[in-house]
């Protein structure tokens, strides 16, 4: 099984290659730009969400967590939070869109995706220039299945859809070996096993 963004798995040197449908998929699957930010806070706060529509990103904390969780999801947005020169501006334009909470005096955490040399991008993006190729994506090459969330269909983009991936190919590697698997044979004098 093999689980990794499809730019990485068109630069994988496949020895049979890989036919031209799966490469083709996978090489027409476009990533989206993304970035979260995470504010320590001296003390959890109650479940809550806030959106700067000037800035494009929206804040939020959560039940028992002890941060404020800030997420921006397009290029135009980390131009304008200036993600490319650290946390400074975004901190504090999240800072002054929640006052209301408590904030720790502790370094904000950044994440990004599309400057990763393992990930290149945030998740999977579907448009009508670039459509995904549902089922080619999720089809095996022989005995290599494929996940991640580029290869989950209408799941695509979604934690749930890299789960669900990863649910398929396990399946699909499972009755694999299942098929391949010795058979129990019975005969006059005794038993033994057969392998295909």
């Amino acid at each position: 099984m093999i689980a990794t963004p499809a730019p990485h798995a068109v630069e994988l040197e496949w020895d049979p290659p890989l036919p031209v449908w799966k490469h083709e998929a996978l090489a027409a699957v476009r990533y989206g730009q993304a970035a979260k930010l995470f504010l320590p806070l001296a003390a959890a706060a109650p479940p809550s969400q806030t959106l700067s529509v000037p800035l494009r990103f929206w804040t939020w904390t959560q039940h028992g967590v002890q941060a404020a969780s800030c997420f921006a999801g397009s290029p135009s947005a980390l131009e304008l939070l200036e993600v490319d020169q650290g946390t400074e501006k975004w901190a504090n334009a999240a800072r002054r869109l929640r006052p209301d909470l408590d904030y720790a005096d502790a370094l904000p955490l950044l994440s990004t995706w599309h400057d990763d040399p393992w990930a290149r991008g945030a998740y999977s993006a579907r448009t009508l220039s670039s459509p995904l190729d549902d089922e080619a994506l999720a089809r095996p090459v022989g005995a290599v299945a494929f996940a991640g969330e580029h290869t989950a269909g209408s799941w695509h983009a979604l934690m749930e859809g890299a789960l669900r991936s990863g649910l398929r190919a396990a399946s699909e590697v499972s009755a694999r070996l299942a098929a391949s698997a010795p058979r129990a044979s019975s005969k006059a004098g005794g038993s033994h096993c057969t392998s295909l």
